[in-house]
């Protein structure tokens, strides 16, 4: 259900169906994984960062990267902030 969400198009609808994913995400569910790998690449930063922490939480700390914008970005903006 949460799937289609991910595709829309306003970045607090992403960033709701993922936080929603990973609240209901059992152990070694792969397809979830996949998902937020995916979202590494979206073209807005605060999905980008919640992707990669969801990542590092689960997977080993160091397999996926942040650029270093998105890294600052995230110390001084607010990155669960949306308009």
């Amino acid at each position: 259900m949460m799937k289609k969400e991910l595709k829309n198009e306003h970045p607090a609808f992403r960033y709701w169906a993922m936080s929603m994913i990973a609240d209901f995400r059992k152990e070694g569910d792969i397809l979830s994984t996949k998902l937020f790998e995916n979202h590494l690449t979206d073209p807005d930063w605060r999905l980008r960062y919640w992707a990669y922490i969801y990542l590092n939480e689960i997977r080993e700390t160091g397999k996926y990267k942040l650029s270093l914008m998105d890294k600052i970005r995230s110390k001084i903006l607010k990155p669960y902030k949306f308009n």
